[in-house]
């Protein structure tokens, strides 16, 4: 039979093995809640860059979208210009004709 003094001695031996099996436990515990949390700002963190990066792609499509816009619009502007330019030789090739060949210039006269 074991002696009061070995009964308290082994229970005090298994408290202390119990403390330390709970401050492992606890350890362990804070370790993979601080993974686990580390995990999750990293997992943030790509999301927040994958959303900027989409943006920017998004932003660059819309830039040169506008770009293609105004060149088109300046490409015709530019076409409107020219076919203005074309007429107005045209009108002052077809004034210096008739000035130059006077029999087209005859007015009829009413007597």
């Amino acid at each position: 039979m074991k002696t009061f003094r070995q009964f308290t001695e082994d229970l005090e031996q298994r408290r202390q093995e119990l403390r330390q099996r709970q401050l492992d436990q606890m350890s362990t515990y804070r370790e993979r809640v601080a993974n686990y949390q580390e995990t999750q700002k990293e997992k943030i963190a790509a999301q927040i860059e994958a959303q900027k990066q989409k943006q920017l792609e998004t932003q660059e499509a819309q830039r040169e979208k506008q770009n293609a816009k105004k060149a088109e619009r300046k490409q015709k502007e530019e076409a409107r210009r020219e076919e203005r330019r074309q007429r107005e030789r045209q009108a002052a090739e077809s004034a210096k004709d008739t000035l130059n060949n006077p029999q087209n210039n005859k007015i009829p006269m009413d007597s």
